[in-house]
């Protein structure tokens, strides 16, 4: 609610073009009359639409899951030289948007350039993964899943899909959520995923949130007692901010609102990295829902303070053979992992990173990389104006030495 407030006198302040995200090359043209500014369409567009408009060759893919979800995932590319697929996945409150939200600069759009071909899955419950064979998007039945369903399930089916494909191992480059959802993939169905996987790359990595800087680790502490309240105010999910994300998106002083309210006690802030030629579609595409369950299981996670699965209370024993659930254990992992940190990260902290990386095997430890930039935030995996050297690069030499197996 405050931060619908304050867009709002945002929205007040500063000139509005309402028939598209308007931006500019400078800060200071987003107020002037004659500023350098353009419509950028990608706001308005579908992540196949800004693939193609990039030049890509898309396919859309709609998967259904062992448990009657629909996901959908696109798969693109400009001229393939390369014969390992490369496949993204987000985090949360987000969709698969959130790598094309940075033109040349991100690192699908580099990807293809250099001859990869590229997917990105949408998890379910975002907005292109509505679909369910029996279940309606409201039903409440349709919403009853974590990450682990995310995992061994959404994951699991794309992976499978891409390498009947192309009978090739692919690397899965996980963001955020997507890294905690690819541990638990990897860990649950080691073998299979070593047939899948030549490698996985992680950026801001998490796992039971309780080495993190972020106000989301006392927030996550407290759920199961707000929960209820939440629960009764927005049902199943919480929503996007639609009107609010809609007002930021339009001026400087929006998305700095934004960055400070919103952002900086969960993930961090850099404004160093921003880049205004872009941030309007950034802050427009950033948000989806957050499943409720997801963050039951988040929950869970951070007050045992163990990456335990799924806790289904007196069905432990059903499930799992056991009163309480199994951990993922990260040491049966016989896929290589690389990890992405940055310093300024208050969500995928470093202390975070570094107990993960800690619980891998040798064999599996392919690195872990510390952003040369001290402010480097959770956002800026994202959206760095200066992401070609910081991350594209070493993320490419990275994917380099998985396909050589020279970890």
């Amino acid at each position: 609610m405050l931060l619908e407030i304050i867009s709002l006198l945002s929205f007040l302040l500063v000139r509005q073009n309402c028939n598209a995200i308007k931006c500019c090359a400078t800060v200071p043209d987003y107020y002037r009359a004659n500023g350098n500014c353009w419509d950028n369409p990608d706001a308005e567009s579908t992540q196949t639409e800004i693939l193609q408009r990039w030049g890509a060759k898309v396919d859309e893919h709609f998967l259904t899951t062992d448990d009657g979800y629909v996901i959908f995932m696109s798969t693109a590319s400009f001229n393939k030289t390369k014969s390992t697929p490369v496949v993204f996945g987000h985090g949360q409150h987000h969709n698969g948007d959130s790598f094309v939200t940075n033109y040349n600069k991100s690192l699908v759009y580099n990807l293809l350039q250099d001859g990869y071909e590229v997917s990105i899955i949408n998890y379910r419950g975002s907005k292109y993964s509505k679909g369910h064979v029996n279940l309606s998007y409201s039903d409440e039945a349709y919403w009853n899943f974590g990450f682990h369903e995310m995992a061994v399930y959404d994951l699991r089916k794309c992976l499978e899909f891409i390498y009947s494909r192309n009978k090739e191992k692919s690397i899965y480059i996980g963001y955020s959520l997507g890294t905690l959802i690819s541990f638990a993939y990897s860990s649950t169905f080691s073998e299979e995923a070593g047939e899948y996987l030549q490698g996985i790359i992680s950026f801001g990595p998490f796992a039971t949130l309780s080495r993190v800087r972020s106000l989301f680790n006392p927030g996550l502490v407290i759920w199961p007692a707000i929960r209820p309240f939440f629960k009764l105010v927005f049902g199943n999910y919480l929503p996007r901010a639609e009107a609010a994300l809609d007002i930021a998106s339009k001026s400087p002083l929006g998305w700095l609102f934004l960055e400070f309210i919103e952002r900086l006690p969960i993930i961090g802030i850099d404004l160093g990295q921003i880049d205004p030629s872009y941030k309007p579609v950034q802050v427009f595409l950033f948000e989806d829902k957050i499943p409720i369950g997801v963050l039951d299981q988040l929950s869970e996670l951070r007050r045992s303070g163990k990456l335990i699965q799924k806790d289904y209370g007196v069905k432990n024993m059903e499930v799992y053979g056991t009163p309480t659930p199994p951990v993922y254990d990260l040491s049966k992992i016989i896929v290589p992992n690389a990890l992405f940190v940055g310093k300024g990260d208050f969500l995928g902290d470093p202390n975070e990173a570094t107990f993960i990386y800690e619980q891998f095997t040798n064999e599996t430890q392919c690195g872990y990389v510390l952003i040369k930039l001290d402010g480097w935030y959770h956002g800026d995996f994202l959206w760095a104006k200066d992401g070609i050297e910081l991350l594209v690069k070493p993320v490419m030499e990275k994917i380099k030495q998985l396909e050589q197996n020279s970890c």
